[in-house]
């Protein structure tokens, strides 16, 4: 059969034979992919009740897309008419083979691949299959160190030596026969007896003792040995084996083994939740997690009366709940996958866990730009902590395989590194929200967070996404990111394809949105277009998704320093906070905001939110600096804006001019308008030459005239009027002033809202300044604060 060709399937080698067939490794030509096929023997083919049976049961296994399942592709059949099932191919060695070659496990891995394997097993149970073979010779271990169960639904005989058909939910033949592989069967296996999903919890038992032992608990010499001791006799204590293994961890192992299946646990889910708790706490829990968890709640059966008085000063000392938490920080989450190529994949859902959990009001969420810093990082989790300024931390990894995503996520206490909680999460890529949910939903019980009605509704949310839309914004977002104009380029080819897969994917919008607001922050294109397109795909991303906070923070910024709308800005200031109130960004772009309407005390707290949240990010040190100028606080302003140019030189916002020049600091401002206007020899020539003619105000002038002759000519930026109107008014020339703030204003210059810093005093009294303040459009109650101050 090697060489030959079955449909679009080259057949290349032998793979294995058993009970059920041979099994070939094939090219898949159409897809160019390995996969596997398993052929009907022909002694079954030649049985109708069988055949039939086996291409149900074939069908029934292929609905098993799981990460950790061997999935059924296809089932075919040859021109001869023989029946063959097309699988994904799984490379790496059988678990058998690993525990022949190196013994057992470590504590770790062992429980890490038992937890994969109780995935796969639950989603089997869920859709009514027991597997009832389990045992490391079907349970694949890939390159990547991941677990993939095999045959669900075939590595059983169809009929039985009689030719009489196999019920494939119980563990009998019509005429008692059993089923499965001696060493690994359950007690009622051996005896015949009708069988459940318990089953297979139970041979999980046994390559769990082999993992952690190397040694199988009931094998002797024959097989009737064997199940007699699978029926009658108890394993070796895993403390003989292994003295230190965690407490917790026996119990759930004696219970696995235990020979009723009412005595063992009732589910796979209960047996991961056990094990990933273990795994976090190796096996010192602390009292409220053991007792929440189902091998806590089975152990505790006969001792209500003492654990409710223990379980009543837990509360007292600790809440009901767990620890009560108001600040954490989300490290980057581990990339699982084997793949480096899905770092952009993890990095973008490190993001959105993080921005899922700022939108809880009552809790402080550090932002990922500045957690971002601690990838690969050898600092403790103490000194993490300290420097973010939080009480616990989330890590853990994200695991994607297809369409599946795994997310395993702790709460970790920094102070001792222990875990104070620990669960993983399964979801497919459509679901990804709902997947946000169930992790922050989670977190956010355990620490005692109180939810408002719309925090809980938002969570709740089951809104569906496409898989290769979302992909493609992750990606896109990437690019962006870079803010240079081939990121731009990229990053809209990026989410026109995910509009183009999902015209109703809002994100991909806010994501359009950022690209054309990019390019004209940059200067790429004209104020006009960018303002055009900005509105055009902010707007419908509103359409489609009201809750985006993202698109409301974007709305907001572009109607107050592109279109001067006010009030219409302001509503959607205050709803994109309502709905992320930690996200950083919108914090310190707010208080601008605030300032701007003339509220610069209320700033302050919006400003001090962001740098709170993201304390070593230099650009909301510098947005702060300038708050704090609005607020006359011009030391304390000038500090920030040093702070922040030290850690990038090139931060876009420098407060200092502005503080120097309302306090009268005129060496200080000399000596910082030198060390800026270096690199231009034309600049620096009239700033001397002024000087040295009119001193402080001559040197000011100076440069005014300087650059209103050089305004309006190729490559002179086009928003430079407030520069020059900026210079007039500081070397004394209001009149000058007033003139390019007018022409400014006809240029819709975005700084020109921040005519309320108090650097422009001087002119307040100047009799065209009511006029020019009226032409920004601001509401009555805010125009009159500027005008009684002008007064």
């Amino acid at each position: 059969m090697i060489g030959t060709t079955v449909g679009h399937y080259r057949i290349v080698e032998k793979v294995g034979e058993g009970g059920m067939g041979e099994v070939y490794r094939a090219e898949d030509t159409s897809l160019n992919r390995s996969v596997a096929l398993k052929f009907l023997p022909e002694r079954l083919q030649e049985e109708e009740t069988a055949r039939k049976r086996f291409l149900r049961e074939a069908e029934s296994a292929a609905a098993l897309e799981h990460p950790y399942i061997c999935n059924i592709k296809e089932v075919n059949q040859t021109p001869d008419g023989q029946d063959f099932i097309v699988m994904e191919f799984v490379e790496g060695q059988t678990l058998k083979e690993r525990l022949q070659e190196e013994g057992p496990f470590q504590l770790e891995e062992a429980l890490r691949l038992s937890v994969e394997i109780a995935d796969a097993l639950g989603m089997a149970h869920g859709k009514g299959i027991v597997h009832r073979d389990l045992k490391p010779a079907n349970i694949m271990l890939t390159p990547q160190g991941h677990a993939k169960v095999m045959d669900f639904g075939l590595a059983k005989r169809v009929v039985t030596d009689e030719g009489m058909e196999q019920d494939l939910t119980s563990g009998i033949t019509q005429e008692g026969s059993t089923l499965g592989t001696p060493a690994y069967m359950s007690p009622e296996q051996v005896r015949t007896d009708q069988v459940d999903s318990r089953s297979d919890l139970f041979s999980l038992g046994i390559v769990l003792y082999e993992m952690l032992t190397g040694v199988h608990p009931f094998l002797r010499p024959s097989a009737v040995e064997t199940m007699g001791a699978i029926l009658h006799e108890e394993p070796q204590p895993l403390a003989e084996h292994l003295p230190d293994s965690p407490e917790l961890l026996r119990s759930a192992v004696n219970q696995l083994l235990a020979k009723g299946p009412e005595d063992r646990l009732q589910t796979v889910q209960e047996l991961s939740d056990s094990l990933i708790a273990i795994s976090s706490g190796q096996g010192e829990l602390r009292l409220g997690a053991f007792i929440r968890s189902p091998l806590g709640r089975r152990l505790a059966l006969g001792l209500v009366a003492i654990l409710a008085t223990v379980l009543i000063g837990f509360q007292l000392t600790r809440g009901a709940g767990g620890p009560v938490i108001s600040s954490i920080a989300v490290l980057p989450l581990a990339n699982r996958s084997g793949d480096p190529e899905q770092a952009w994949f993890v990095d973008g859902m490190t993001d959105e866990l993080t921005n899922s959990l700022s939108k809880i009001s009552s809790l402080t969420v550090t932002s990922q730009s500045a957690a971002s810093r601690y990838k690969d990082t050898e600092l403790s989790l103490a000194a993490i902590a300290a420097e973010l300024g939080v009480e616990a931390l989330v890590a853990g990894s994200i695991l994607r395989e297809g369409n599946q995503i795994r997310i395993a996520a702790r709460l970790v206490d920094p102070s001792t590194e222990r875990n104070l909680w620990a669960e993983t999460f399964e979801r497919s890529l459509t679901s990804v929200m709902a997947l946000y949910g169930d992790v922050t939903q989670s977190i956010a019980e355990e620490i005692q967070v109180t939810l408002t009605p719309e925090e809980e509704s938002r969570l709740a949310n089951t809104q569906e996404v496409n898989p290769e839309a979302y992909d493609a914004y992750f990606q896109g977002t990437t690019h962006w990111r870079k803010l240079t104009p081939d990121g731009f380029d990229l990053a809209q080819q990026y989410f026109e394809f995910a509009m183009e897969k999902d015209s109703t994917f809002a994100l991909a919008y806010v994501g359009m949105a950022r690209v054309w607001g990019g390019r004209g922050q940059m200067g790429l294109i004209s104020p006009q277009e960018a303002r055009s397109k900005t509105d055009e795909f902010i707007r419908r991303a509103i359409e489609l998704d009201d809750g985006l906070a993202e698109a409301h923070h974007a709305l907001a910024g572009y109607l107050t320093w592109g279109e001067w709308k006010w009030e219409e800005a302001w509503d959607h200031w205050r709803r994109a906070l309502a709905i992320a109130p930690n996200d950083a960004n919108l914090n310190a772009y707010y208080a601008h905001f605030l300032c701007i309407m003339g509220l610069p005390e209320d700033a302050l707290t919006f400003a001090e939110r962001a740098l709170e949240v993201d304390p070593f990010n230099a650009l909301y040190q510098a947005l702060f600096g300038m708050t704090l100028v609005f607020n006359g606080r011009y030391d304390e302003a000038i500090v920030a804006a040093t702070a922040a140019r030290e850690v990038d030189p090139t931060v876009p916002v420098d407060a200092r001019q502005f503080a120097y020049i309302a306090n009268g600091m005129r060496d200080e401002q000399l000596a910082h308008q030198r060390e800026r206007i270096a690199d231009d020899p034309e600049r620096v020539r009239a700033f001397e030459s002024g000087l040295a003619e009119g001193g402080y105000e001559g040197a000011q002038l100076g440069i005014a005239d300087l650059l209103a002759s050089q305004y309006g000519r190729e490559g002179f930026g086009r928003y430079r009027a407030w520069g020059i109107g900026l210079r007039y008014l500081d070397g004394g020339d209001y009149d000058r002033a007033m003139d390019w703030f007018e022409e400014a204003i006809k240029a819709k210059d975005p700084n020109m809202p921040y005519i309320g810093v108090p650097t422009f005093d001087p002119i307040r009294s100047h009799p065209r300044y009511p006029d020019l303040v009226q032409e920004l459009n601001f509401p009555e109650e805010v125009l009159a604060r500027y005008l009684s101050e002008g007064g």
